[in-house]
């Protein structure tokens, strides 16, 4: 893959390969954050496009400019411009103010998270778990949820409100996330949403979400409003 970037504002196409200081042509995550960097997730480390460079961040376990794993799936950001990069290996916090980053390989392999704007993060693993970042403590803790599946979950999305949205094959499950005096995050769930037919995908763009399903209809819910319309 080669990425090429425009810029609204003016007339400029730049495009960035291996030969410009891509780690990989194998991108799997794009992202652009609220200083209107890139960053692309590939087959082999995370990367900065700054206009005119590429900086590459590979794996390593230094804890400072190296990631748990090379696979780069997902990147997040908090409202602080704190990076969490979902790696192949783990779930790491990029401070891209100063470099260092702090990883958590105990969330690790295949699963779903999500990121609040004020710094909320919640994982979902096979054990049918949900894992919480403790900001007192620095970790990710486990706690039990009720009636989730997480083979049938696709995406999972936290607004700003601390609601959470749990997007999966049979059903959207919306459930109220309140964190603790000690950091424990804990998650209600107040409204389970039935499909009329099973979901195949689903993607988020803003308060927009798209889910298609296994008889090829496409569903677009507001967010805000949850109301939904569908495209034949």
């Amino acid at each position: 893959m080669v990425l090429i970037c425009t810029v609204s504002f003016s007339d400029n196409l730049r495009v960035f390969d291996c030969h410009k200081g891509l780690s990989s042509m194998f991108v799997l995550s794009l992202f652009q954050d609220h200083n209107g960097y890139m960053w692309a997730g590939t087959y082999d480390g995370l990367n900065l496009l700054s206009g005119s460079y590429v900086k590459a961040f590979g794996a390593g376990h230094n804890g400072k400019n190296q990631l748990s794993g090379n696979l780069i799936e997902q990147i997040h950001e908090e409202s602080n411009g704190l990076l969490w990069v979902h790696t192949n290996l783990g779930l790491d916090r990029f401070d891209t103010s100063n470099g260092v980053i702090e990883y958590h390989p105990e969330i690790n392999g295949s699963y779903k998270s999500a990121v609040s704007a004020s710094g909320e993060i919640i994982a979902f693993k096979g054990d049918n778990c949900y894992y919480y970042y403790n900001q007192q403590q620095k970790h990710f803790c486990k706690q039990q949820l009720n009636n989730i599946i997480y083979k049938e979950i696709q995406r999972v999305h936290i607004d700003d409100k601390h609601n959470i949205f749990i997007f999966a094959k049979n059903t959207t499950r919306v459930g109220r996330i309140t964190t603790e005096s000690d950091g424990k995050v804990k998650i209600k769930i107040y409204r389970t949403i039935k499909h009329q037919s099973p979901v195949q995908r689903t993607s988020i763009d803003g308060d927009v979400v798209f889910q298609l399903t296994e008889n090829a209809i496409l569903y677009q819910t507001n967010i805000k409003t949850m109301k939904t319309q569908y495209d034949l």
